[in-house]
């Protein structure tokens, strides 16, 4: 019973001083991106799901060549620069204690920076 009490303060301290911020980490050269929707799924005996999520399929430098990698939506930020590249955020958390004692469980982060006029406006509205 002591141990679960103990648990449960810690717990409700590291959850008040567990705040996240990013870091810069590194940054990639980037040489093409487009955008496409990723559908995956299980089937079986005619029932099952089927899942698609948007990603950033993008180009960069690897080892010996080239690589195309790719990045869920929600994890990326688009901004507008001449020099196309990709930033990467790592995320930590703010209190030197909690960052060296427990696992982080938050996802970096993503800044890609394209050429002006790279993002395509569309507006349609279908009101059938």
């Amino acid at each position: 019973m002591i141990g679960f009490l103990v648990a449960y303060v810690l717990s409700g301290i590291v959850g008040a001083n567990a705040q996240s911020e990013y870091i810069f980490k590194d940054r990639y050269k980037l040489y093409a991106l487009k955008d496409n929707v990723g559908v995956q799924g299980n089937f079986f005996l005619g029932s099952g799901r089927i899942d698609s999520d948007l990603k950033y399929y993008y180009l960069t430098d690897f080892e010996d060549g080239k690589k195309i990698d790719s990045l869920d939506v929600d994890e990326v930020i688009l901004k507008q620069d001449d020099n196309p590249h990709i930033e990467v955020y790592e995320a930590q958390y703010k209190n030197e204690f909690i960052r060296f004692n427990f696992i982080n469980f938050s996802s970096d982060k993503y800044k890609i920076y394209i050429p002006e006029g790279s993002i395509k406006y569309d507006f349609n509205v279908d009101l059938q």
